[in-house]
């Protein structure tokens, strides 16, 4: 809901500098909460059952914001639809047929699909190798939250001060060929992890991946979608990002099995450099079309009634 607000607010060109900033801020929290993950375990002396008590915090900090943010947000206004009321089926289909108009927008779909399926095995493969080196939870959850601690401050210092010029110089479809690259070459570390068992290796290859999956990827995603028509811009957000997410979920089981079951490190992530390398070749086609489809009326946004 935040960037759909957002890129409702916001111009195409006007992303490019908004869409980072609003991602530094979003760090913020996360750093935050990932600092309290790695040093609770050891402050407050905490067990492995303890740990579970650590759950209660989100539900709480989610209830203040949803105090808060409703009040903060009572001047703004944003754009009003201009679509009929659908139903389930017939406004997925809708959204479907429309992303498939769009052959960017199309593109970027399927590159998500195989570079996220990518980047779910290095996840995966992190927690698999961590596994076999910490067999209690507070070590693991210390060396997971401080992974990933790094990972925040590294994007959150690409946020703040290279994001923005990046995708300025280079345009939104070539900085989301950044997604793809992350998965691959965060694979192919994990690979070399895996084989040899090194924590150390398991640690870089989730900061390739991370890096551009939660900085530049997702402000150059968002710049992008603050093309589309007020009234489809939410539906093709959703689809765009959440759809490969779902999709490489699923089929990551496969290799995820197939690695507890063989007991080896290197083959899930192995499935995951395939993947990201058709990501990758399938992104040329992204940057091929994104000129034309800028062009394509289908993006005129309507005028603003609201």
């Amino acid at each position: 809901m935040l960037w759909t607000l957002a890129g409702d607010v916001f111009t195409t060109g006007q992303g490019a500098t908004v869409f980072p900033k609003i991602s530094r801020w979003l760090f913020g929290g996360q750093i935050a909460g990932l600092g309290v993950a790695v040093l609770a375990p050891t402050v407050f002396n905490l067990n492995d059952d303890s740990l579970i008590w650590l759950l209660a915090a989100p539900p709480l900090v989610g209830i203040l914001v949803a105090v808060l943010l409703p009040r903060a947000l009572a001047g703004a206004t944003t754009g009003v639809g201009h679509q009929r009321a659908q139903g389930a089926s017939e406004s997925l289909k809708d959204t479907v047929s429309f992303i498939g108009q769009l052959p960017a927008f199309r593109w970027m779909f399927w590159v998500g699909v195989f570079a996220i399926f990518g980047g779910t095995m290095v996840d995966f493969g992190f927690l698999h190798l961590a596994t076999t080196r910490y067999s209690d939870a507070g070590s693991l959850q210390a060396v997971y939250a401080g992974t990933s601690l790094v990972c925040f401050v590294a994007c959150w210092l690409l946020q703040n001060y290279g994001s923005t010029k990046i995708i300025k110089s280079q345009g939104i479809a070539r900085v989301l060929q950044l997604l793809p690259i992350g998965a691959l070459l965060g694979g192919a570390v994990l690979v070399v992890g895996g084989a040899t068992t090194t924590v150390v290796l398991g640690s870089l290859a989730l900061v390739i991946w991370r890096i551009p999956r939660w900085s530049i990827d997702g402000s150059a995603r968002q710049a992008a979608m603050a093309s589309l028509p007020d009234e489809r811009r939410l539906r093709v957000s959703f689809a765009i990002d959440m759809g490969p997410l779902a999709l490489s979920l699923i089929v990551a089981a496969g290799p995820i099995a197939l690695a507890v079951q063989t007991h080896n490190l290197w083959i899930a992530p192995l499935i995951g450099v395939a993947f990201a390398a058709v990501g990758l070749l399938l992104s040329r086609n992204t940057v091929r079309t994104w000129d034309d489809t800028q062009l394509s009326y289908r993006l005129k946004r309507r005028k603003r009634l609201g």
